[in-house]
């Protein structure tokens, strides 16, 4: 909503939230809070079992490719810090929000779009994000696929943001065995990640739908029959 500088329901929303902290603050004390921020906030993402390739995300994915560890990961193509991984994680996923909303929406139609590509975009920045967190990429999906094959778009053509598209929605729905790779070595280990890498697809086929129809919309219209030089 900050993005979109939709000032009333952002700050509807705060205040929903800090009245829902409050109420639970009546109910369970501080101390519920602390340890909540202890056992949960501070190790969300960080452990050594959340780079297990059940976790499709940019956070699992960087965990269990730079991060040696004897049980979960063995074989990391190299070995960093934890630190070191856990801030690129954290600097991809953020580079992965501003590519997909680097675009404004040039209609309603669009801008409906986006908050749906902000929940898909949730789902593969999250610090965890198991195969059945994906069911929330159906929106967009779908909205993007109505957007290529519609009645108005003659001819049908495949560019960038249909394969793109297709591609994903095909690594997201293909019963691929992915979880037997968990302790492959490079390369094989690459193709553990379907389900981040479909995700990452459709999100770059909503961001290049999002472009080619703001430029569309910038563009001067040429009336039919004028010559132009």
């Amino acid at each position: 909503f900050g993005w979109k500088k939709r000032w009333k329901e952002f700050f509807l929303t705060i205040t929903v939230v800090a009245v829902a902290i409050f109420a639970t603050l009546l109910l369970f004390k501080l101390d519920t809070w602390t340890i909540y921020y202890e056992k949960v906030i501070r190790t969300l993402g960080r452990l050594p079992s959340d780079g297990h390739v059940a976790y499709q995300c940019v956070n699992g994915f960087m965990t269990h490719l730079f991060i040696y560890d004897q049980q979960w990961h063995p074989f990391p193509l190299f070995a960093l810090s934890e630190r070191t991984v856990f801030l690129i994680g954290v600097s991809l996923s953020i580079l992965v929000i501003l590519f997909v909303f680097r675009n404004r929406p040039a209609n309603d139609h669009q801008t409906a779009m986006s908050f749906s590509a902000a929940v898909a975009a949730g789902v593969v920045t999250a610090p965890l994000a198991e195969e059945y967190h994906f069911v929330l990429f159906l929106p967009l999906a779908i909205s993007l696929f109505s957007c290529m094959f519609s009645k108005n778009r003659e001819p049908l053509r495949f560019g960038l943001i249909e394969l793109a598209t297709i591609g994903g929605i095909l690594l997201l729905t293909l019963p691929l065995p992915y979880k037997s790779l968990q302790y492959s070595r490079a390369p094989l280990i690459l193709l553990a990640y379907p389900k981040l890498y479909g995700g990452l697809l459709i999100l770059f086929g909503f961001a290049r739908y999002q472009k080619r129809n703001g430029l569309n919309k910038l563009a001067p219209s040429i009336p039919v029959g004028e010559n132009t030089h």
